[in-house]
């Protein structure tokens, strides 16, 4: 998850390159981006699954609402668009599952190691009888 963090702020401190990049894929990162941050700090502090997603994806729409409605609206620093908003969610909302994979595909190395080396203990303690 670190990795995730270190490549994703290379990525947005890179100003060449932010500057290419269309508005919709702004948004549609950032709350993609605040989704996945927000997971894993709420996970590391609480240890609950559950929790830390619904924190992870609440955060992500909240945020991408206060940029467009507070930022943009009225502060007038920013050109207010409520389909900004709308990909900011949407970003959110699609980096949950892909949390969801991410760390169940985890789980299930680590059965499959713990499983493959049990197996193999139990191959080996039948060969010696």
């Amino acid at each position: 998850m670190n990795k995730i963090i270190i490549v994703c702020t290379l990525l947005c401190t890179s100003c060449s390159v932010w500057n290419k990049i269309p508005d919709d894929t702004k948004h549609f990162a950032a709350g993609a981006g605040v989704n996945v941050v927000t997971t894993a700090v709420t996970l590391k502090i609480t240890k609950k699954k559950g929790l830390s997603l619904a924190t992870g994806l609440l955060t992500g729409v909240a945020i991408g609402y206060a940029k467009e409605r507070v930022w943009d609206k009225q502060w007038n620093r920013g050109v207010y668009n409520i389909n900004d908003f709308a990909i900011t969610a949407w970003g959110s909302l699609v980096a949950t599952p892909a949390i969801f994979c991410v760390r169940d595909s985890k789980a299930k190395r680590m059965y499959y190691r713990l499983d493959s080396a049990t197996f193999n203990r139990l191959f080996i303690d039948s060969l010696k009888k």
